[in-house]
């Protein structure tokens, strides 16, 4: 019987102790200081893409679950306050989203115009001595 109260015992604790380690690998312990900002990079990311916007929000949703996340459902007011957080937060990320993306859609529409404005080359009969002949490896000529 005693045996069997220990062994009980022990694995309580031993689900707790997974409990409490999965709460503070998730980023919330009580007690611990949350932090006030994180920076989110886009790097690597084609924000003038809608995949590259999804990814974007997504490590926002990240940043922001560490920064506002964890609320004990059962408190009325800590949900409240974690709504309040999240809504700050998202706030603040997204006139810097929203430059972020403006900028990348202007150089995609540059590098699209450029693009579409390469030069066009036409060889005349002195270029190559043959009328309507290009030179090895240039463009063929362009007929009317």
């Amino acid at each position: 019987m005693m045996i069997r109260t220990l062994l009980a015992g022990l694995g309580l604790v031993t689900l707790l102790g997974i409990a409490v380690s999965g709460l503070h690998a998730a980023g919330w312990w009580p007690g611990e200081r949350r932090p006030a900002a994180l920076s989110i990079s886009h790097a690597g990311l084609d924000l003038a893409a809608p995949e590259g916007r999804r990814l974007l929000d997504r490590r926002l949703e990240a940043a922001i679950d560490r920064i506002c996340g964890g609320a004990d459902l059962k408190d009325l007011r800590a949900r409240l306050a974690e709504r309040n957080c999240r809504r700050k937060a998202r706030a603040s990320a997204e006139p810097q989203i929203a430059q972020a993306v403006a900028r990348a859609q202007t150089r995609a529409q540059l590098a699209d115009a450029a693009a579409q404005q390469a030069p066009v080359t036409a060889s005349g009969p002195g270029a190559t001595g043959e009328a309507g002949a290009g030179a090895a490896g240039s463009p063929p000529p362009i007929r009317p």
